[in-house]
């Protein structure tokens, strides 16, 4: 995932890699103000970008918290598909919960 903040002058003043450093808080103030945003190369609204705001997923058991699921699953090394199941029904799945945080 590349994001990247397009100026009102066409130049790109912002670009990370990481969606922990995308300033989501920020993001309605630049759109006001004439900004636009580019996601893996493609103007993207100001509502589109606020969708793609991850949240973390937590482990209920162990309270370790990650940033994809499957991060989780590869660290319990369980199925992704059950961690999944698991934030969608609010139950066990191989011996862990995990909700969204």
């Amino acid at each position: 995932m590349k994001f990247e903040v397009i100026g009102p002058d066409g130049a790109c003043k912002m670009s990370t890699t990481y969606e922990e450093y995308v300033p989501y808080s920020y993001l309605k103030q630049m759109s006001d103000n004439g900004y636009k945003f580019r996601l893996d190369g493609k103007f993207i609204s100001y509502a589109t970008a606020m969708k793609h705001k991850q949240t973390q997923i937590q482990c209920v058991e162990t309270g370790e918290i990650f940033m994809r699921q499957s991060d989780a699953a590869k660290t319990y090394g369980i199925d992704p598909a059950q961690v999944s199941d698991s934030l969608k029904t609010g139950r066990a799945r191989s011996g862990y919960t995990f909700i969204r945080v």
